[in-house]
């Protein structure tokens, strides 16, 4: 294109102004209230920030949020700067490590929260300024457009918030667009700064308090992988790319024999899996197979609950993981995502292998325990009349017009000639291994063996109880298990007459009931 062209086409532009429904559509975003206020956090950093206030207010009325402060003692800003800051994705020069470099920008972000956002800042001049949008005002005008404060405001807003008198900026946003209750948001914001900007609240290079409703609290630094509990075992690795470059730290974290072990299945199993952040800032997770942008590897089971990875990668590498504007997710490609997955597939293989001890050895511990609760029907008086504690009295009469059920017809599970009074003194589980029968009664121990390797037994583990408490449930389920089975027991030819009597009475009483 020639100069004479490009001059031509510069005659005809016409500059266009960002209408209300613009502005609208733009502010109908998804963002979070904790994403906007960790994106002012991030310009508050990019400003050499070392100390950030959060305050949290509420409405008159409900208790919901109705006004989120945000204070820090950085750099403060000019009044060119401070205009610009109020453009819709407005350009400004970055160093590389700067966070503030991705995201929707300060306004953008309150501008999906909030209908009114105030800014007062003081100039390296030491002249103290203030701006704000106000959305009433951009559907009056129908065009987005912002406009300095009175001086009073501008110095009550100061002097109410300010961190530091000498240098610092405030941003207020009230006028929700969106209700929130305020009880949410001391565990929500606690654990969303202290995970985000862990490292450097336990370097000492930045300090977070929150001010929720006059509560005072100090933000601490807590890692979203839980390498900071108390038994948590670590293994680090770096991950490369193709090229052989060192990209990302990859810390496993196994949380198996911390204090969590007793917490709620549900909730470790919702903060399970992969964590990434750039530069120690954390950016996304947890995420598995299917969620998100996340593919392949493990998906989200109880059986990886204490599983927690951390990726961290540089900020050389932001393209590569596919870091988002919003800075609430990671892209990273194909090749790149298998490659993690190899990486991790051990790890998780081992932690899952934990959890499945743990519920076998919940499932032996429950189903015994259930299990020897039959024992006291087994041995009841109307099956073994030598149990003569608590046989019924014959003499008394019922009262009751209902007629009883006969059981006159029952035969007394008690061994001849024997001077012991139970057929039965345990149940227990035992590896009888793979081919053997369901279940086997012992005549010379006394006591009924489960075949732990076999699934119909390890069922009554979730049985209801009424089927392990009453004998004749228990019973029927015995004898239906080795009819599936289609085994004959196997006892040694001494105990085999004893065992023959023994199957005989549980069939006719079967029958009998």
């Amino acid at each position: 294109m020639s100069l004479v062209e490009k001059k031509q086409i510069a005659k005809s532009y016409v500059k266009q102004t960002v209408g209300h429904r613009l502005v609208e559509s733009l502010s109908n975003g998804s963002r979070t209230l904790e994403g906007m206020v960790g994106e002012l956090v991030d310009n508050a950093k990019d400003a050499g920030a070392s100390n950030v206030v959060v305050k949290f207010l509420p409405t008159e009325k409900n208790n919901y949020v109705g006004t989120v402060i945000v204070a820090d003692n950085g750099k403060g800003m000019s009044h060119d700067e401070l205009v610009e800051s109020y453009k819709l994705g407005a350009e400004r020069v970055y160093n590389t490590y700067d966070i503030g470099k991705f995201g929707l920008g300060g306004t953008l972000s309150c501008l999906q929260k909030f209908n009114i956002k105030k800014t007062v800042t003081l100039s390296e001049a030491g002249e103290l300024l203030g701006h704000s949008y106000d959305t009433v005002v951009v559907e009056e005008k129908n065009e987005y457009c912002t406009f300095d404060l009175e001086d009073q405001e501008t110095n009550k807003i100061w002097d109410n918030n300010a961190i530091d008198r000498s240098k610092g900026t405030v941003i207020e946003v009230t006028n929700a667009r969106k209700d929130e209750r305020m009880a949410k948001i001391k565990n929500n914001f606690v654990d969303y700064l202290g995970q985000t900007y862990r490292n450097d609240l336990s370097k000492g290079l930045l300090k977070i308090n929150l001010e929720i409703d006059g509560e005072k609290i100090s933000v601490k630094p807590s890692c979203p992988a839980g390498s900071d509990h108390k038994g948590a075992k670590t293994d680090k690795e770096a991950l490369f790319n193709e090229q052989g470059n060192k990209i990302a730290d990859v810390m496993m974290v196994s949380l198996f024999d911390t204090d969590l072990k007793t917490s709620s299945k549900n909730n470790l199993t919702k903060l399970c899996g992969v964590y990434f952040s750039r530069n120690d800032r954390l950016i996304a997770g947890p995420l598995l197979d299917g969620e998100g942008p996340w593919t392949g590897g493990r998906t989200r089971h109880p059986q990886v609950r204490f599983a927690r990875v951390l990726v961290n990668f540089t900020p050389e590498h932001d393209e590569e993981f596919g870091l988002t504007n919003d800075k609430s997710s990671v892209h990273p490609n194909d090749d790149l995502q298998e490659n993690i997955n190899k990486m991790l597939e051990s790890f998780f293989a081992l932690e899952a292998k934990k959890c499945q001890q743990i519920k076998l050895n919940s499932t032996k511990e429950e189903a015994t325990k259930s299990l020897n609760s039959g024992l006291r029907e087994i041995n009841h008086p109307h099956l073994n009349p030598n149990n003569k504690k608590n046989k019924p009295n014959k003499s008394s009469k019922s009262k009751s017009s209902k007629p009883k059920s006969d059981k006159s017809n029952i035969l007394p599970f008690k061994p001849e000639n024997k001077e012991s009074s139970t057929w039965v003194d345990l149940i227990e589980f035992k590896d009888l291994g793979d081919s053997a029968d369901p279940w086997v009664y012992s005549c010379l121990e006394k006591k009924i063996i489960l075949n732990e390797n076999i699934d119909c037994m390890k069922s009554f583990a979730s049985m209801p109880s009424e089927y392990i408490e009453l004998f004749r449930g228990f019973v029927a389920c015995l004898v239906s298990a080795n009819e599936i089975h289609k085994q004959n027991l196997q006892e040694k030819e001494a105990t085999k007459a004893e065992h023959q009597e023994f199957m005989s009475l549980l069939f006719k009483n079967i029958k009998a009931l």
